[in-house]
């Protein structure tokens, strides 16, 4: 299976508890979420910044966190 997607380097990743989700973050400023069990994305969310951590909140909620790098 393939995960093509981001356009910019990854820079997280991130499994949901029972492991059916993926989640990544990438320097283009996009967050996907990746059902494991299907081909693609089926979310994606965007910023205007590069993505350098995501990370899976205890009631299963994506948050974002950005940094700008100078």
């Amino acid at each position: 299976m393939s995960y093509e997607g981001h356009v910019g380097n990854v820079t997280a990743v991130g499994f949901q508890k029972d492991c059916k989700w993926l989640y990544s973050g990438s320097e283009d400023g996009t967050v996907k979420i990746w059902d494991m069990r299907a081909p693609g994305y089926q979310r994606m969310y965007e910023t205007s910044s590069v993505v350098n951590t995501v990370v899976l909140h205890p009631n299963q909620v994506i948050q974002k966190r950005n940094v700008r790098l100078s």
